[in-house]
């Protein structure tokens, strides 16, 4: 007969075992169609899809080695961003940039950042690991790292810390059409990273409490970064 305490044993569930996996990251894999879709807002973005260009679905298909489905539904959701022109019964275009498409993508930046701002002032006072993870951006490991890059980066990181998913996807997507637009600057693209001091100015002020400061920071560096663009771009 098998003592009592080893059925107990036997029955209990082994709680070490399930906490360990509770540590362990799962990412979600990307379906066909984003897959699709990050290939071809890459591809805009490095420029090889040109403003004004018609999309080759077939050629996409082809080269993907995928069915005809996942390409239109790509298009459909780079269309939503504003990236695809898509017209019935006549097929897709890559959208076309202009002077007034990249002044509205840094308002909408500047006036997401500072809502960012709003939300960590909001939440800061409950959640101090918001306040730790201020502290850990390394502005100048990023620069030194990243180059230009870092300073999307950096702006990234200060949505991720709302914690706001929609903030964050909608932020994404005027990411895509400022690395659109940066990609096209050949100076800013392969100069050298100014963006050091102008982080500070907006990091150290939300570190110390000073929302309205940061607010000021980030509405200065984003207004130098359009003007910084528009001097390199030739745009109608």
């Amino acid at each position: 007969m098998i003592p009592q305490e080893n059925i107990a044993a036997r029955n209990q569930t082994p709680k070490v075992a399930l906490m360990d996996q509770e540590k362990v990251p799962y990412s979600k894999p990307k379906s066909v169609v984003e897959t699709v879709a990050d290939y071809l807002r890459e591809s805009i973005v490095a420029g090889d899809l040109k403003p004004g260009e018609k999309i080759r679905n077939n050629e996409i298909t082809e080269r993907l080695g995928v069915s005809s489905i996942p390409v239109r539904e790509a298009l459909r959701i780079l269309e939503s961003e504003g990236l695809i022109i898509s017209r019935p019964c006549r097929g897709s275009w890559v959208s076309r940039v202009s002077r007034k498409d990249l002044e509205e993508v840094f308002e909408m930046r500047t006036f997401l950042e500072m809502f960012g701002v709003d939300l960590l002032r909001k939440n800061i006072e409950n959640h101090p690991e918001i306040l730790n993870g201020l502290r850990e951006i390394d502005i100048c490991g990023q620069a030194a790292n990243l180059g230009p890059e870092s300073c999307l980066v950096f702006h990234r990181r200060l949505i991720e810390l709302t914690e706001n998913r929609k903030l964050l996807a909608l932020y994404d997507v005027m990411l895509t059409y400022t690395r659109r637009y940066q990609r096209m600057a050949y100076t800013i693209r392969h100069g050298g990273n100014c963006c050091v001091e102008p982080h500070s100015a907006i990091l150290e002020p939300l570190i110390q409490g000073d929302y309205e400061k940061a607010k000021e920071a980030i509405r200065s560096h984003q207004e130098d970064g359009k003007k910084k663009l528009l001097a390199n771009i030739e745009l109608s």
